[in-house]
């Protein structure tokens, strides 16, 4: 039972007010259609990025940073299909949601430090992003112990993404700095990091708005399906320029 459905005051017997007032919680906290059929397009868009970097990965030699990336998407793509079981189909109960959720938001933080961590070849970037990796370790696990399993904690992945925000500023100031002349049309790395820039950029203002309207009455709960459309949007962005990224591998080893 939701937040919403718990202030319901308990219904006398031909107390028809309350009926109507469980029944207009309900509608509220059912996920809108466009909702749905954007998570639907959005794990069709994940399958076909772990197809493909599987097979990308199987015909050519990867830089070191992106081998097993196709491990990333298949996590991507298991988050996608218990979203749509979880949230369209049925529902879990709330601590096995929360505790899910807050595997899947360690699982990318440790996942993008490794990441970095291998992409940079310089030794102060490579410490500046340890130490980034632990200052913000430090926030996450604090977060999550605070939130205690009571609720969806988007406060999380909020911090998660700020992380991710000043990895790919680290990027860009290194790649601008040493190789500025480079074609980044055809450069893989950063078609990956600019899609997780986008994402992490647009959801990391959202994501604790999405958790003060989704704590908050039934007036302002619709409005966090519509910011969570905008966050899926630019999940599905961050997957299609994942898929660029595998597709410049393939056109440079041709050349």
């Amino acid at each position: 039972m939701s937040k919403l459905e718990k202030r319901v005051k308990p219904q006398k017997k031909g107390d028809f007010s309350s009926t109507l007032t469980k029944k207009s919680c309900r509608l509220v906290t059912e996920m809108p259609d466009f909702l749905k059929i954007e998570i639907y397009i959005g794990t069709i868009i994940i399958l076909i990025s772990f197809l493909f970097i599987i097979k990308v990965e199987k015909k050519y030699a990867l830089p070191s940073h992106l081998r097993y990336f196709y491990f990333y998407a298949l996590i991507a793509l298991l988050r996608s299909a218990y979203t749509v079981i979880n949230g369209i189909y049925l529902k879990l109960p709330p601590t096995v949601s929360i505790i899910v959720e807050d595997l899947l938001a360690l699982f990318d933080f440790f996942f993008w430090g490794s990441f970095f961590s291998r992409l940079f070849i310089d030794r102060i970037n490579k410490r500046v992003v340890r130490i980034t990796f632990g200052v913000f370790l430090t926030i996450l696990v604090t977060a999550i112990i605070l939130n205690n399993l009571r609720t969806n904690n988007f406060k999380i992945i909020a911090v998660a993404n700020l992380c991710f925000v000043v990895y790919c500023i680290i990027y860009y100031l290194d790649l601008f700095k040493t190789n500025p002349n480079r074609n980044l049309k055809s450069d893989a790395t950063f078609m990956i990091v600019s899609g997780l820039f986008f994402y992490s950029a647009v959801s990391l203002p959202l994501a604790p708005i999405i958790d003060y309207f989704k704590n908050s009455n039934t007036k302002f709960y619709p409005l966090s399906y519509a910011i969570a459309g905008v966050v899926n949007f630019g999940i599905i962005t961050m997957y299609l320029l994942i898929i660029k990224g595998f597709s410049c591998l393939i056109r440079q080893t041709k050349v």
